[in-house]
This record gives structure tokens, C-alpha cells and sequence, in this order.
């Protein structure tokens, strides 16, 4: 439902097989599975870092390529120009750029997309943060759907923080921790760095850092 114009994870499969081709050498284009998936097929001409932090990979990226995944989120947060091929809630003006055409995705990246307004994505990271989210620590395990795709199953939630429910935020329990220093919040001392991010994600970049031996400046 949420696949949107790209309208399957096998159209986004192919289509980011496309774009080293596309792209031609100047551009190298990085893929991470999802955490729950137990194994991404190769994809010929792109670097498979599934290893690799999401962090580290997002820090080095010209852009960030997303059906509608948390990661999309992660890379506006750090001012990465955001393309969203399916149905994701944060894109819109001064954000994310929705992609109506993912035929057209290698020209757009191409022609240079734009990373997120400031003052916009500050206005929405408020909103979410203090108006819309809700905090709690998730219980989860790992399960299988009738298809037999893998999936993060959320059995429990303890809130600290609920929103939703009255007219004013719910505080719950023990919020002594609520806060954690690898918190985006912190992201100034670098201290999220300590943190397991692990979303999935098609990154491409016209290589500028050294990450490992993972990547390297463009001939």
C-alpha cells in the first residue's frame, strides 16, 4: 500500500540495479539491507555495505534514495537530500522530494537534488519531538509473514511519553534515561556514534571520505 509510485520493493530492487549504469562512473552506489532480511541479493556495479553504520554511510552521501524508510528521516536530520519512491510521511516542501517518476531518479540525482530546508526540517523534527511522537522502550523479536518475508514484530511498548490520548503529554514511569547521549539530539558531540542504526536504504555518493576500505574519492 505504502509502495506508492515505484508500487514494489522488486521495482526498487531493479531500479537502483539501473543506476550505476546510469550514473556512469562518477557516482558509486551504496546498498544496505534491512535489518530484518537475512539476505540481500547481490545488485552488479553497486558496494554492498551491510556492515557498515547507517550513520557512517549517511555522513558521506550525496544523496539518499528510500521507498518511505526510517532512514529516509535519518539522512534529513543530518541535511542529506532525501528521494522518496514510495508513499513517505515526511516528504513535502522543503523536505524529502517525492519522486512521481522513478524512471526519471537517475536524472534528477544528476542534475543535484536539494537537501531539506533548515528552518523547515527544524519545524518538523520540533513537531515530531514535542507534539506527535510517543516514547517508550519496544520489546521485539524477529517473525515471519505468510509470504515468508522477514519482519521486526513489536510485542510490547512501555511509554514514558504518550501523546495522542489527551490534550496534554502523558508521563509515565522512570524517564531517568529517557534521553540516551547517542540521541540525534546530541548529534553535535558525535556520541550517536556508540548507537546500533541499522535501517535499510539505496545510498549514492560521488565518494569524498574514506570509510574502511569500503570507499574511495572518484577517479
Amino acid at each position: 500500500y505504502f509502495a506508492g509510485p515505484i508500487g514494489s520493493f522488486g521495482a526498487f530492487h531493479s531500479l537502483i540495479a539501473s543506476l550505476p549504469d546510469a550514473l556512469g562512473a562518477d557516482w558509486a552506489v551504496v546498498v544496505k539491507k534491512h535489518p530484518a532480511e537475512r539476505h540481500l541479493p547481490p545488485i552488479a556495479g553497486t558496494i554492498a555495505a551491510n556492515r557498515a553504520h547507517i550513520a557512517d554511510l549517511i555522513a558521506i552521501a550525496d544523496a539518499v534514495v528510500v521507498v518511505n524508510s526510517g532512514t529516509g528521516l535519518l539522512a534529513l536530520l543530518r541535511h542529506k537530500p532525501v528521494l522518496a519512491l514510495g508513499k513517505a510521511w515526511y516528504t513535502g516542501r522543503g523536505l524529502a522530494k517525492a519522486i512521481d517518476e522513478p524512471q526519471r531518479l537517475a536524472a534528477i540525482l544528476r542534475e543535484g537534488a536539494a537537501p531539506p530546508n533548515s528552518e523547515t526540517l527544524l519545524r518538523f523534527a520540533h513537531y515530531l519531538r514535542f507534539c506527535y511522537y510517543s516514547f517508550g522502550r519496544q520489546h521485539q523479536c524477529a517473525a515471519t509473514m505468510p509470504d515468508g518475508s522477514p519482519i521486526t514484530a513489536t510485542t510490547r511498548i512501555d511509554y514514558t511519553e504518550l501523546r495522542g490520548w489527551t490534550d496534554a503529554p502523558l508521563f509515565l514511569g522512570d524517564r531517568s534515561h529517557f534521553v540516551a547521549f547517542y540521541s540525534q539530539l546530541y548529534d553535535r558531540y558525535g556520541l550517536w556514534r556508540y548507537a546500533p542504526l541499522a535501517v535499510p536504504a539505496a545510498l549514492l555518493l560521488r565518494a569524498k571520505h574514506a570509510v574502511g576500505d569500503l570507499f574511495w574519492r572518484r577517479r
